[in-house]
């Protein structure tokens, strides 16, 4: 059974399709796993990865990112993995 957070999360991108979301929107071990860790000695494993295609998949994700059934969730932005 899932927990709250991943349930959020997982109606999160359920909620991001329907908006019309045109990126990659992850919720797969392995995906999260490649993104939890860099060349550094961190590694925080995230309960999903989100890949926007463009800038109005940006606008979308922080929309809804915005509406108070997912204000619980936190974000945090990816750079090239080099730690």
């Amino acid at each position: 059974m899932q927990n709250k957070s991943q349930e959020l999360v997982t109606s999160f991108a359920k909620e991001l399709k329907l908006k019309g979301f045109k990126g990659n929107f992850h919720l797969d071990k392995p995906t999260r796993l490649l993104n939890a860790t860099d060349n550094s000695i961190y590694e925080v494993m995230p309960l999903a990865v989100a890949q926007p295609q463009n800038s109005k998949d940006v606008e979308t994700l922080l929309a809804l990112a915005n509406q108070d059934e997912f204000k619980s969730l936190y974000f945090c932005p990816r750079g090239g993995g080099t730690g």
